[in-house]
């Protein structure tokens, strides 16, 4: 895949852990980098505000699991 333009935010999946930071492409361009780890060992996922490009993690909890 080519990605012709500069995307906002570029995200990767299966990562080691959960990780966001900005960087500048160009003057006045940022774009949001996030590394979300896979869910299935982690119960972590990216919570990004659209309007802001903000993002934190949220850890799910395991509702199945006995107490």
């Amino acid at each position: 895949m080519i990605i012709e333009s500069c995307p906002d935010v570029y995200f990767t999946g299966n990562q080691s852990k959960f990780e966001t930071k900005t960087i500048e492409i160009e003057k006045d361009k940022n774009v949001r980098l996030i590394s979300v780890p896979d869910f299935f060992s982690s119960r972590t996922v990216a919570i990004l505000n659209l309007s802001t490009l903000e993002c934190h993690s949220l850890v799910v909890e395991d509702l199945t699991e006995e107490r």
